[in-house]
């Protein structure tokens, strides 16, 4: 029937897969916990996009209202100089679009550099969506790993049981085979 060794080596073969399905579950508890790590990042990153976005637009829809003040209280007063000649009115409408010129530039400045960081914030974005990705990839991998290596385990002990089995009709033919030369001899 059976005896120790093959017991024994059976028994460390299931022990060394019993180990390696323990190691294989430990990764994907790793990987689950980069993933959601990962997505936690991603979330506070995209907090902290619209944080700014939100910032951003306020301070623009300030700067507006300012602007429009401003513009609306620079016509009152041309309106009010529209008596002066024509030389102080020029004068003065150079001085307000040096000022209206200046006042934009700054705000087109300011808001350049805002494109240029929400571009960098859109950029580490994609970027951490795409190790998001690989990361999801490398789970669905391990998953596959594991059913493959359960398949395999069962695959072993279904040949190791077939395999008893024939040896038992390989013992018994024998024995048949022997009984049969005595019976010939004798």
């Amino acid at each position: 029937m059976f005896n120790k060794k093959e017991i024994e080596d059976v028994n460390n073969k299931l022990e060394l897969l019993n180990k390696s399905i323990e190691v294989i579950n430990e990764n994907i508890s790793d990987v689950k916990l980069l993933n959601v790590d990962n997505s936690k990042k991603i979330l506070d990153k995209i907090n902290e996009i619209n944080s700014r976005h939100v910032n951003y637009f306020e301070e623009f829809d300030k700067n507006i209202s300012a602007f429009n003040s401003l513009n609306l209280m620079y016509r009152k007063e041309f309106d009010n100089l529209g008596s002066f000649k024509s030389q102080l009115a020029e004068k003065l409408l150079d001085k307000l679009s040096r000022d209206i010129k200046d006042e934009v530039q700054k705000h087109f400045a300011k808001l350049e550099s805002e494109k240029k960081n929400f571009e960098l914030l859109s950029k580490e974005l994609e970027s951490l969506m795409r190790e998001i990705q690989k990361l999801k990839a490398v789970s669905e991998t391990v998953k596959t790993m594991d059913f493959e290596l359960t398949n395999y385990s069962k695959k072993l002990l279904d040949n190791d049981t077939e395999k008893l089995r024939l040896m038992n009709k390989i013992d018994n033919l024998e024995k048949l085979i022997s009984k049969m030369r005595q019976g010939r001899h004798a």
